[in-house]
């Protein structure tokens, strides 16, 4: 149906924060609401530091990478709450 998990995943591996971070899709959901070609998913994004304190801007930067990589897979939509 649409678009498989392996082009998400990988293109949340991708973008993930490389050294104390991770993106994961935490639910998925297909139903008729949607359309017989569509899922809906979502992600979690961590981002940690052992220098310190984040700032905003670092979490937004890498926020956005992850939803620039999702934003080039072929058949995804982003939508933002």
């Amino acid at each position: 149906r649409g678009v498989g998990a392996e082009p998400r995943i990988a293109a949340l591996r991708k973008a993930r924060p490389k050294k104390r971070g991770a993106a994961d899709v935490f639910d998925g959901y297909g139903g008729d609401e949607l359309g017989a070609d569509r899922r809906s998913g979502a992600i979690r994004l961590v981002c940690q530091s052992d220098k310190g304190t984040l700032a905003g801007d670092a979490v937004d930067g890498a926020f956005n990478k992850v939803l620039g990589r999702l934003r080039a897979v072929p058949g995804v939509t982003v939508r933002e709450a």
